[in-house]
């Protein structure tokens, strides 16, 4: 992977031959809404952004080209690493649906 994640989350994609690595904190220490797209051959892309910073969460497959995400997030940071603000959600009625066609991520409230 590009970049070293702890507590993050994956869902294998494109029929089993790529996973879908998201969140998680990273080196820094800090959370991530970067996801990274690891390839059967061992080729890895930059997936689409989360739409917040997050760790210790879930992703699931609905069907074709929707995957579900849900759990802790962060949803604000501070410019200096040092300085952060770490407002953390863990309402899990709160669900994130993404659309592989469209490439947009929406809130659905259970």
């Amino acid at each position: 992977m590009k970049e070293a994640r702890e507590a993050a989350a994956s869902v294998p994609i494109q029929s089993g031959l790529a996973l879908w690595v998201t969140g998680g904190w990273i080196s820094d220490g800090s959370v991530s809404k970067t996801t990274e797209i690891v390839h059967a051959d061992g080729s890895i892309e930059d997936g689409p952004d989360l739409p917040f910073w997050f760790h210790l969460h879930c992703m699931a497959k609905l069907d074709t080209d929707r995957y579900a995400l849900t759990g802790e997030y962060t949803s604000e940071f501070g410019e200096d690493p040092e300085e952060r603000i770490n407002v953390v959600g863990r309402d899990w009625s709160n669900v994130y649906i993404y659309e592989e066609k469209t490439e947009i991520w929406d809130e659905v409230t259970m």
